[in-house]
């Protein structure tokens, strides 16, 4: 049983090794350029993550604060 999508991958990922000779550097090398392009043409593609004083602060602000029941005769 074929699924085609999986062998539209295997196909794309058999011409990329081609047309680099099969040549692990070369792919990789090629890989990071094209993702660093796609970066390039839109910057937020991947969302920035909030320094950790922010989230602290965050996180602080909007947890309660939970209170240790006494038992009962306890001040």
């Amino acid at each position: 049983m074929n699924n085609p999508i999986i062998d539209e991958v295997r196909a794309a990922r058999a011409s990329i090794a081609a047309e680099h000779g099969y040549d692990r550097e070369k792919i990789l090398a090629w890989a990071r350029a094209e993702q660093a392009a796609i970066k390039n043409m839109n910057p937020k593609a991947s969302l920035p993550t909030p320094d950790p004083p922010f989230i602290q602060a965050v996180m602080t602000a909007t947890t309660p604060t939970r209170r240790r029941r006494l038992a009962p005769g306890q001040a």
